[in-house]
Order: structure tokens, then C-alpha cells, then sequence
């Protein structure tokens, strides 16, 4: 299977656990996926992130911009709203048609109306993050070890006193939490590390 080409939502992208989670496991299994996104998107991102923080300084949303933006693999330029979106909400109709027109293999969100859209009528997969993030550890379990160590060392840095697991159910994936769950229980002397499995598509 080649590399695989992944369009994630503004929803995914916003959340600084799935963000850092996505962006870093692809720079760690190299090869595995490329990430995709739009100017629609990134917008869509720093407007939820100035909405949340109205106090937060001019630096932090050009801070945040240039590292999406540095980490992204491409950003598609132009795509075509048309009657092919199968969607009921029409502000969701712009990254149906980035999928397809950048031609993605998979659409990563949590967007409800966008995960309801029926499957066998698009030419791309639709995943959940935390269905996405579980099948890249069947596919690449020490890559995700690699990023768990990084991460878990980042945060003793930092003295953050929640768990990557816990943060991982905070952003609504527990699947991929509890996977997490063996690499930390492997990397403490506790469990093996689970082999790859064959990729599973959802």
C-alpha cells in the first residue's frame, strides 16, 4: 500500500492533542501518510482558537499559523462545490470537495453530519481520529512508541500532571488511548510491544 493521503479537519486540527498526534506519528512513520488541508480549514482553525482565547496575544495566532502551515505536506488550492456532496450541512461541503478534488484516501474529523455522510458514495474513506490514530498503531506500533517516549518526555519537561492516555479519552479517543495504555505499560518494563498487525481500512 503506498502512501496514503489524508485531508484532517478543522475539528482535529484545533485540538492541540490530536494536532500533535497526527502531525508528529507523521514524521515518525515516514511514508505511512502525507497531511493535507486547505486555506478553508486553517482558517476555520484560527477562528476557533482566537474565539476561545479572546486575550491571547497576535504572536500566538501567528505562531499557531506557521506551525500548521510548516506542517503540512500540501495545502490544496482549489476545489469545486457541487451537487456530489452528500452532506446535509452546506458549510461542510467545502471539505467534501477538498477530499475529492485532493484527492484523499482518507477525511480524518469528528464532525458528526461529515462522519453520517454514507460511505459507499465517496471515493475517499471517512475515520474518526481516534479510528484513524488506532489503525496507523496496527500498522506502525514502534512509531507510535517513538512518539509516546517523545511526548511523555515533553511532558515531564514541562510538569503537566495529566497522563498522554488520559489526554488522548479528553479528546474523545479511548481506543487509541488504551493503546497508548501498553506502549507506556511496555516502556515501563511492564508489557511487550504489540507486533503490527495488517492494516485495517475504516
Amino acid at each position: 500500500m503506498g502512501v496514503q493521503r489524508v485531508l484532517v479537519d478543522a475539528n482535529v486540527l484545533y485540538s492541540r492533542t490530536l494536532r500533535d498526534w497526527m502531525l508528529m506519528l507523521r514524521l515518525e512513520a515516514d511514508g505511512m501518510y502525507v497531511v493535507l488541508t486547505t486555506e478553508d480549514i486553517l482558517t476555520e482553525v484560527l477562528y476557533h482558537f482566537r474565539r476561545s482565547r479572546p486575550h491571547a496575544d497576535g504572536g500566538d495566532i501567528t505562531r499557531l499559523a506557521e506551525h500548521l502551515r510548516e506542517n503540512m505536506d500540501e495545502i490544496i488550492a482549489d476545489y469545486r462545490i457541487d451537487a456530489s456532496y452528500p452532506g446535509k450541512d452546506p458549510h461542510d461541503g467545502h471539505v467534501h470537495a477538498a477530499a475529492v478534488d485532493g484527492r484523499a484516501d482518507y477525511l480524518v474529523t469528528s464532525d458528526a453530519g461529515l462522519l453520517e455522510m454514507p460511505g459507499d458514495e465517496l471515493p475517499y474513506e471517512i475515520s474518526t481520529p481516534d479510528a484513524f490514530l488506532t489503525l496507523a498503531n496496527d500498522s506502525a506500533p514502534r512509531a507510535v512508541s517513538a512518539v509516546v517516549r517523545e511526548q511523555r518526555g515533553y511532558a515531564e519537561r514541562r510538569g503537566y500532571g495529566k497522563t498522554l492516555d488520559q489526554a488522548l479519552r479528553d479528546a474523545g479517543c479511548p481506543t487509541f488511548a488504551g493503546c497508548i495504555e501498553e506502549h507506556l505499560r511496555h516502556q515501563s518494563g511492564v508489557a511487550a510491544l504489540p507486533r503490527a498487525t495488517r492494516r485495517r481500512r475504516h
